[in-house]
């Protein structure tokens, strides 16, 4: 790795919504790698960029063409990527494949995998540039309010601009109104549903052809729906429509919006309607980062350092300044240099004594033995006694013990991790709250997972980020990110450093977590997946809001399915290699084996009714602890069914569950870990440990 992308890996992003000419990759060649079918119609391509270190390069409210050589040279089509501006070597497509309309997307949407296109552009409709900035027709403008009328496919032109407002801390107030012709016909539902439940935006969808089910808006687009489900009209409103030609152009649509007053009215150019014959020429080359540095980087670098000096130190001639700006890009790049050479030599084989290589098999004797030999573990803690650690500022989200039990690590809402002194209660902070520390999360953590050796703690956040953190120096390593979505749980496989995570873009994602590095990603659920558990070194069980469990087999590539809940799998565990359990939002405990797609026992309003929030177990043993928010844990007993064995009481609600060889940590909190659903105001935010 040379300086210059040294130097590039340093220069922070002072605009979120625009990418620099450094870190854009050239617009010419992609690589199908993932096809997904969301609706009856409607697949979700993932394409491979020729340079997997960059990002695609387009602002949001630019499109692209896509053109298949070998299936007709001269036939491109205009499509508007809706994958995060900032997403390195990828991008992502929504496709709507109507056989009798649309010759070119019914290839798309039926494509193999490694297919390559041609990418042209890219294109403007508009430019957003950020906190109600827009470009429009070469001229600048400023809105506070966003109004968008989104019908069919037309929902991919103006999900880029509805993500980046609401994951960027842009105040800029978005109100959707999406049509479609039936509910199952909605692409990207559950990521709008997200947001809008997040507070993030306003979002109404207005289904031509309902049916029972369905409870949102119903029949044709009227003055009463503009009126009521879009900002008012005003100077400082605009009002964007995105779809089929025969929607934008109506009449009906265009007298209404004028009745209205709507003044400031937008039609967009992306995903057209219609396919082109037409042969687009190969875009201007971006700059060689291999050989210069941009010139936006040194204008950047001196205006921060204009601000920091007087008039008198300001005066200086050409090669003066020239000097000036090359001694600091050195300064920064050293500083660098260093910061990643220590992250480097942390995963650096380390020489061992022979005391030491004995202590190191020792441990990894004493894991497989735990890891394969069955426990019996559910007479323990018959009258336990218990101690309470308090000290995040939010609710708590997870608690782990180390396999000594010994240290304890925590987070919460508020984006910190706390590492514990079991012993002597003394806290130590990995990671500050949200504004307090520079390299943590930016917003609430859902999950954390240890390696087997203790010494790196995974995080997971809904900021869509993974972290990586040394436990001893108690310093970051690493920051992975692919997830489009929150990330809603990660888990280090037995005895490894192998690290899968799931989350709320429905995907499945393995890591190396020696290497820090990416590996591969697995589809399978159809919305949001809550949880995961690892079964061994390679092989990771997850649930989710699809009302499925998936075991996935990451050495072999594949998967099994089961089904036995009627709704939300909040969390799932493995009780032995032939056997888990899983707790979902129906009040119902689920009892599985691996070899069965059913499930053998189904535990019906085990917690009077209540979501079941957390479960607990001790790996090939014969325990499971279930929580909830209705005052009790309960403790089963494994056998050819579950039987419970007693309940203890517990305040708040429990978000997690953690069971080592003597002792239990119990996560209560105000609230539930994944939102505010639930809200317990008398409880208190704390670690209960039971000894």
């Amino acid at each position: 790795m040379n300086l210059i992308y040294r130097l590039k890996l340093a220069t922070k992003q002072v605009n979120p919504f625009v990418i620099k000419d450094q870190f854009k990759c050239k617009i010419d060649y992609a690589s199908l790698i993932n096809r997904q079918q969301i609706t009856p119609d409607t697949y979700l391509l993932r394409f491979a960029l020729s340079e997997q270190n960059k990002c695609l390069g387009t602002q949001i409210g630019q499109y692209l063409s896509i053109n298949d050589p070998q299936f007709d040279k001269d036939l491109s089509r205009f499509y508007v990527p809706i994958s995060r501006i900032d997403d390195e070597g990828i991008m992502d497509i929504l496709v709507r494949a109507v056989p009798s309309e649309k010759r070119f997307s019914v290839h798309l949407s039926q494509m193999k995998e490694n297919t390559q296109i041609k990418l042209g552009g890219p294109f403007t409709s508009f430019l957003y540039n950020g906190f109600g900035q827009f470009t429009l027709q070469n001229q600048n403008h400023n809105y506070r309010k966003i109004g968008l009328i989104a019908e069919g496919s037309g929902i991919a032109s103006f999900f880029q601009l509805i993500e980046g407002i609401a994951t960027n801390g842009d105040k800029t107030h978005v109100g959707l109104l999406y049509i479609d012709d039936s509910m199952e016909d909605f692409a990207l539902l559950e990521e709008l549903i997200w947001l809008a439940e997040e507070k993030k935006i306003q979002v109404s969808f207005l289904s031509r052809k309902s049916n029972s089910l369905w409870s949102g808006l119903k029949g044709e687009l009227t003055e009463h729906h503009l009126e009521n489900y879009l900002p008012p009209p005003n100077d400082d409103t605009l009002i964007m429509i995105s779809g089929r030609t025969s929607f934008k152009g109506n009449k009906q649509t265009q007298t209404m919006m004028k009745k209205l007053n709507h003044q400031n009215s937008n039609k967009t150019k992306g995903q057209k309607g219609k396919e082109i014959k037409k042969k687009i020429s190969k875009p201007k080359q971006n700059l060689d980062l291999e050989e210069e540095i941009d010139s936006d980087q040194l204008e950047d670098l001196e205006e921060n350092q204009l601000k920091t000096q007087s008039e008198s130190e300001i005066e200086e001639n050409d090669d003066q300044r020239r000097l000036r700006l090359a001694k600091s890009i050195l300064q920064e790049t050293k500083q660098e240099l260093a910061r990643k050479q220590k992250q480097e030599e942390y995963f650096q084989p380390v020489q061992l004594n022979e005391e030491e290589k004995r202590l190191n098999q020792a441990l990894l004797e004493k894991l497989a033995d735990k890891h394969t030999q069955f426990t019996q573990m559910s007479h323990k803690f018959k009258e336990p006694k218990t101690e309470t650690f308090k000290g995040h500022t939010r609710p708590i989200t997870q608690a782990q013990i180390d396999s000594f039990g010994k240290i304890m690590f925590s987070s919460s809402k508020d984006a910190s991790i706390i590492k514990w002194d079991i012993e002597t209660k003394k806290k130590t902070f990995i990671s500050r709250e949200i504004g307090k520390q520079q390299n943590g999360h930016s917003s609430e953590i859902y999950s954390i997972s240890l390696n087997y050796d203790n010494k790196i703690l995974a995080t997971s956040s809904q900021d869509h980020t993974i972290k990586l953190w040394d436990t001893q120096a108690n310093i970051l390593i690493e920051t992975l990110k692919m997830h489009r979505q929150p990330v809603h749980g990660v888990k280090f496989g037995l005895n490894s450093n192998n690290l899968a995570s799931v989350s709320a873009d429905r995907t499945f994602m393995l890591w190396d977590a020696s290497s820090r590095s990416y590996v591969d990603t697995f589809f399978g659920h159809s919305t949001q997946a809550n949880d995961l558990d690892s079964l061994n070194t390679d092989d990771f069980i997850s649930a989710g809001y699809d009302r499925q469990i998936i075991m996935w087999k990451t050495k072999f590539g594949s998967q099994m399915i089961y089904q036995g809940h009627n709704y939300s799998i909040d969390c799932v565990r493995a009780i032995t290699q032939d056997n888990f359990a899983t707790g979902s939002a129906d009040g119902s405990i689920g009892y599985w084996s691996f070899n069965k797609r059913k499930p053998l026992q189904m535990i019906e309003n085990a917690h009077k009714g209540c979501w079941i929030t957390a479960l607990g177990t001790y790996l090939n043993s014969d325990l499971l602890i279930s929580g909830s928010y209705d005052g009790y844990l309960n403790f089963y007993k494994k056998g050819k069914q579950l039987d419970l064995q007693k309940k203890i009481k517990q305040n708040g609600i429990v978000n997690s569950i953690n069971v080592s060889e003597n002792l239990i940590a119990v996560v209560e909190s105000q609230e539930h870990r994944f939102g505010r659903w639930i809200v317990d105001k008398k409880a208190k935010n704390q670690i209960v440990l039971y000894f």
